[in-house]
């Protein structure tokens, strides 16, 4: 019963620490982040945690862009393209690339998936996208 209760806690520590990395993040702790990111990751793809790995993907290529290196962020989002199956990761891929710039055509596609998004759901995440992507349009 005990190894049952460490997998478990393991288990269930991937998400934990990718969502604490991306607290990390946005406090401006990127060192940090990046350092805990590598274990959440790591765990995530151990116990087969797609959307842990996805999420953490996704924060490492925030960080390269956070760091100043814009192509290895497009390029680690664009290959997250090709293994985002739900909607909503291709969203996210999305709205991460017209924020970094990559063309009207991500900023469209975003914005369709959120303003669908905001009707099925009241998630204030996908609002405060919504509010973003629509400010970004308006700005073009």
């Amino acid at each position: 019963m005990a190894e049952l209760q460490r997998v478990g806690a393991r288990y269930s520590a991937a998400q934990f620490i990718v969502r604490q990395a991306q607290l990390l993040f946005e406090q401006g702790a990127i060192d940090q982040a990046q350092t805990l990111l590598a274990e959440g990751i790591q765990l995530a793809q151990e116990f087969d945690r797609p959307q842990s790995v996805f999420d953490g993907r996704l924060l490492q290529a925030k960080i390269a862009f956070a760091r100043g290196d814009r192509e290895a962020a497009v390029q680690q989002l664009q290959a997250l393209r090709a293994v985002a199956v739900e909607e909503a990761q291709q969203a996210a891929l999305h709205y991460e690339l017209a924020k970094m710039g990559q063309g009207q055509d991500h900023i469209r596609l975003a914005l369709t998936h959120y303003e669908q998004f905001c009707v099925r759901t009241p998630n204030i995440v996908y609002q405060e996208r919504l509010a973003e992507l629509r400010a970004l349009t308006s700005a073009l």
